[in-house]
């Protein structure tokens, strides 16, 4: 009885291994066919895909990193540091709940998970405002 316990534990722990490596091999195409369809390379990112509001609301709270590679361009070439409130709702959308944040930033947008290898924590786009202007725009990570 005890081997037979034995053999199905290290059935089911290689049919887990098979289905993590499996799940994380689709995650790596269907990214790195995303990004290479951008002229990005997979492995180092898209630190240059350009700000667009339509796929900053489509990935809003899927784990791609789509925003993550969009916040460089939105934070230095589009500029949300001086714009309006309604600017920022109109671009961005609705933001996202972070309890943690909330005493840091009026707004936190979800970028993904951090860039490191190995990590358990994630960035967001932190937003505050003076009189409806943003006075602050920095990316966090928690």
């Amino acid at each position: 009885m005890r081997g037979f316990i034995h053999y199905i534990f290290v059935t089911m722990c290689g049919v887990l291994v098979l289905a993590s490596v499996v799940g994380a091999t689709a995650v790596v195409l269907k990214y790195g066919v995303e990004a290479e369809s951008r002229s990005c390379q997979s492995s180092g990112g898209c630190q240059d895909w350009p700000f667009d509001a339509r796929e900053w609301a489509t990935y809003g709270n899927l784990s791609t990193p789509v925003r993550s590679w969009m916040v460089e361009d939105l934070l230095n070439n589009v500029g949300v540091t001086g714009q309006t409130r309604a600017w920022v709702d109109a671009n961005l959308g609705t933001p996202d709940r972070n309890d943690k944040l909330a005493p840091r930033c009026a707004y936190a947008y979800w970028l993904g998970p951090d860039q490191a290898l190995v990590t358990t924590q994630s960035e967001w786009l932190c937003l505050n405002f003076e009189a409806d202007v943003v006075s602050e725009a920095v990316v966090l990570r928690q």
